[in-house]
């Protein structure tokens, strides 16, 4: 009888863990609005810890230096107005272009 109390209630922490999961997920999907104020545009690593991001604020592009231990701004920019995407060589590169639109407004 022992083992399948403790069956039982190892089947629910682990759906608990599940579900909890599941919310969270779901829950940051959701827009916070539609004026988005910060926007990561790129990144590449430059070493094993080191990056150069740019990340766009309110119609301004930033090239940010980031480190294990610090960031510091290299470069400030005006972001270039919005141009027309390339057509898509496959249906399948403009069906993910899709998607991908619908979650990033």
């Amino acid at each position: 009888m022992s083992i399948a109390q403790v069956t039982l209630a190892l089947a629910f922490v682990i759906g608990l863990i599940v579900f909890s999961a599941w919310l969270v997920r779901r829950l940051s999907l959701l827009p916070m609005s539609n004026a988005q104020t910060l926007r990561v545009v790129s990144g590449v690593m430059v070493g094993s810890k080191e990056r150069v991001v740019v990340v766009e604020v309110e119609g301004r592009w930033l090239v940010l230096g980031v480190t294990s231990s610090a960031v510091n701004l290299l470069h400030t920019l005006d972001a270039p107005e919005q141009t027309e995407p390339a057509p898509h060589a496959s249906p399948f590169a403009a069906r993910l272009a899709t998607i991908l639109q619908r979650k990033t407004p």
